[in-house]
């Protein structure tokens, strides 16, 4: 089955963690990927199981709809919700998620993410890409592996929610994005942060998914002796494959 997701979920720099697996790879859902489209497209092919993808007009509507429900259900959270494109951001603040220095995810959080797995169960012709980033301290030897644990924690819950796994991915940057200033306590706090991009499938177009498959025409013969048929008297002298005067 061929459908269309987002093309910025692949990026090789990163690591890259299965949800529920140790290694850096992405999910199904994720791995089988071409771009299409205009430069830029954040639309890219995915194969084998997942959503079955919308119709490119029902696109738009259906992540509005997704939207306004995310920002009625993460209001007062502290979760950001930003619309980028036709993609949906979420930011959940490292500080109100997790423990200190813990990729455990804090009790008093457990009703949010169940608040965002009812919206995202709902909306199930999307992926769901979970980014785990950290601030400048303690190094990338600590960093990095924090950011990772983080962000798999955070899947590894929405997968407990009954959000299949082949709509989910999950990876850790570390502190290679930050969104603030690292030199104040506000800045860091900024950092520390968990990303859940959520990206529209999108169902090829039909003349896309035979495009290669016709046979080619048969080579034209000339018909032998010039019998009396109309036109095979000229159609005797056309070499096969040469068009016809």
């Amino acid at each position: 089955m061929l459908v269309a997701v987002a093309a910025t979920m692949a990026l090789g720099a990163c690591a890259t963690n299965d949800v529920g697996k140790s290694s850096g790879r992405l999910t199904t859902a994720t791995a089988l990927q071409s771009l299409v489209g205009s430069p830029g497209s954040r639309i890219r092919l995915a194969l084998d199981a997942g959503p079955v993808g919308l119709a490119p007009g029902e696109v738009a509507d259906y992540m509005d709809r997704q939207e306004a429900e995310l920002r009625t259900e993460m209001a007062g959270t502290g979760v950001a919700v930003a619309r980028i494109g036709q993609q949906i951001q979420l930011t959940l603040p490292g500080d109100v998620t997790f423990t200190t220095n813990s990729s455990d995810i804090r009790s008093d959080f457990f009703g949010v993410l169940n608040g965002l797995s009812r919206v995202l169960s709902k909306y199930d012709q999307t992926v769901i890409e979970v980014t785990g980033h950290t601030d400048t301290t303690g190094g990338d030897g600590i960093n990095q592996p924090m950011s990772e644990r983080r962000a798999d924690a955070v899947a590894m819950y929405l997968r407990s929610q009954r959000i299949d796994n082949d709509r989910l991915s999950a990876r850790g940057m570390g502190s290679k994005r930050p969104v603030a200033p690292n030199d104040t306590a506000t800045g860091r706090a900024q950092n520390r942060r968990i990303e859940v991009l959520v990206t529209p499938v999108v169902a090829p177009a039909p003349d896309a998914m035979t495009a290669g498959l016709a046979p080619e025409p048969a080579p034209i013969e000339a018909a032998a002796g010039g019998g009396d048929d109309e036109g095979a008297g000229d159609q005797a002298d056309v070499a096969p494959g040469e068009p016809a005067a």
